[in-house]
This record gives structure tokens, sequence and C-alpha cells, in this order.
């Protein structure tokens, strides 16, 4: 079986770039101190996370580990907070209902 982690990148799955960004960000952890953790060159956290290269299998377990993220969000695309929603013109105005602080006490 299979190791997730091994070196050979073809068993890997397709590592989403942006991703490890938003991982990192998230963290709170700037691009040098990142590198350091991943025990790597901060050029390769750049490449890596603008798509030029991929990571290791172990860099990616080691991405894994300091950002606290599961495999899966890493492969896995962000849903955008706007999929399924109409735009604005397509609402009613029917079915808007001023709330209570906008209407007046007269």
């Amino acid at each position: 079986m299979d190791d997730l982690f091994s070196s050979d990148r073809r068993n890997l799955p397709r590592v989403i770039p942006e991703r490890i960004r938003e991982a990192r960000e998230a963290r709170g952890l700037q691009i040098e101190p990142f590198a350091e953790l991943l025990n790597v060159t901060k050029q390769a956290v750049s490449r890596i996370e603008s798509g030029l290269s991929a990571p290791s299998g172990e860099t990616f377990g080691r991405i894994i580990a300091v950002t606290e993220q599961p495999p899966a969000f890493f492969t896995t695309p962000r849903q955008r907070s706007g999929a399924g929603i109409a735009p604005f013109w397509q609402f009613k105005a029917s079915r808007i209902v001023p709330s209570q602080a906008h209407r007046s006490s007269a």
C-alpha cells in the first residue's frame, strides 16, 4: 500500500497551491518561519505556494503537521461563498420586509 507521505510524487493527490498559503496565513506564519518549520528554503515555499513546484511527500506531511489541517484541505477546492446565490436583481421587492429598527415609531 502506498504511503501518502512517500517521496514518490506520482502517488500524491494534486495539492492546490492557494490552500497552502491560506493554511499558513491562518496560522499567522510568514514565509520564512514557515519554511524553517518545514525544513525547506523560503524560495521553496514561494514556489510551492505559487504552483511552480509541488511539495514532496515529506514536505507535504510537514505542511499538514505545521498548519494542523487535514490532507483533504489541501486537495479540495475552496467553495465560493456566493455559489448558488441568485443575483440581487432576481429577488422580488415584495419579499423584502423592513426590519423593526427602520420603521418609524410615529
